[in-house]
């Protein structure tokens, strides 16, 4: 009986959890409808968005193809709109080639029936038509345009050949006003060591050097400056070798060659000249004809010829330093010395000639 009784206990704490399962699965169920029912509602209110969305989109297209189909209309008015300006520029300079002539009014009939046979004899004067007038223009107008090709680039290399003709001229005056300044510069001293004068060179046109000619001036120790063209034969000897050696100090020749450049010197000034080209003697060297022994005497060899016997004779000397080749008491081919040269007829001179 004891079992019997738990069992019933059992059984009724059973059916009370049933009780209360069957209760709370009532109150999901519950809690379930009312889910299903909100979510029909968010359902439905999906459904209208979703239409309403699908309506926008439908008219955004609308106007898409309308803002299309306005900017298709809008480019095709630009592109007439520039047509018609290019008409218009056209119909300007058209415009031109009749602007002499008086625009059309209104004129009374009678008018205009008085002016047709003028009008028809201007045309008469026109003569007949020339249908190949066109075709003859366009041949012209396309040599005109290869004439003018042409002269234009003829034009461009003549202003090239101008501004390269100006760029020579300026390295030209530099280097002409180098040479210039350094030549006056020297000749200044070389007439002032050896013939205690001055001297001066300047330029005849000073603004355009190249354009114009070359002063020479000197005045000899305490005499008045003087242009070459007023000195004697002597003074313009001095100066033209002071001039020369100044030319040979800025670009020195390998030798020079005087004939008789000393023949209206007289002893003093042929000294100072002798003086001078053996100076000028160790940069170059100097060939010198001459009859003066105070210019001979500055030599370092000389070659002397001499008539004997109806017959020229030649004699060679090197001198050495401090010996002079010919005194007072001297004769023609003898030494200052008293001594006879051996040259023979067609002996030659050295190398070192001065």
């Amino acid at each position: 009986m004891a079992d019997i009784g738990t069992g019933q206990q059992a059984i009724g704490k059973i059916e009370n959890e049933r009780a209360a399962t069957e209760k709370e699965l009532a109150a999901l169920e519950a809690e379930l409808e009312k889910a299903n029912r909100a979510n029909k509602l968010l359902e439905e209110e999906k459904a209208r968005l979703t239409a309403k969305i699908d309506a926008i989109s439908r008219r955004r297209d609308e106007f898409s193809e309308k803002i299309e189909s306005r900017e298709k209309d809008l480019n095709e008015l630009n592109i007439e709109n520039s047509k018609n300006e290019v008409r218009i520029v056209d119909l300007e300079d058209e415009f031109r080639d009749y602007s002499a002539i008086e625009p059309f009014r209104e004129f009374a009939l009678n008018d205009i029936k008085k002016r047709i046979p003028e009008i028809e004899k201007e045309i008469g004067k026109l003569g007949a038509i020339n249908m190949k007038s066109l075709e003859n223009f366009d041949t012209f107008k396309k040599e005109v345009e290869d004439v003018r090709q042409k002269a234009n680039k003829l034009d461009e290399e003549r202003k090239a050949v101008i501004e390269m003709i100006a760029q020579i001229d300026v390295k030209k005056l530099n280097v002409f006003m180098e040479c210039f300044n350094h030549v006056s510069a020297k000749f200044s001293e070389l007439y002032y060591k050896f013939f205690e004068g001055e001297g001066q060179l300047e330029l005849a046109d000073k603004i355009s050097p190249l354009g114009g000619g070359l002063l020479i001036q000197a005045k000899y120790k305490e005499d008045t400056m003087k242009s070459i063209d007023a000195m004697s034969g002597g003074e313009k000897s001095l100066t033209a070798l002071a001039f020369l050696f100044a030319i040979q100090s800025y670009e020195p020749a390998p030798f020079y060659i005087f004939d008789e450049v000393d023949a209206a010197l007289d002893k003093e000034n042929s000294r100072k000249v002798g003086a001078m080209i053996k100076e000028q003697s160790s940069k170059s060297q100097f060939i010198t004809i001459s009859h003066n022994d105070a210019v001979i005497n500055q030599a370092d060899q000389i070659i002397g010829v001499a008539m004997n016997s109806h017959k020229s004779s030649v004699i060679g000397l090197r001198l050495k330093r401090g010996q002079h080749a010919i005194t007072d008491n001297s004769r023609p081919g003898q030494l200052a010395d008293g001594g006879q040269d051996d040259g023979d007829d067609g002996a030659n001179a050295q190398d070192d000639s001065h």
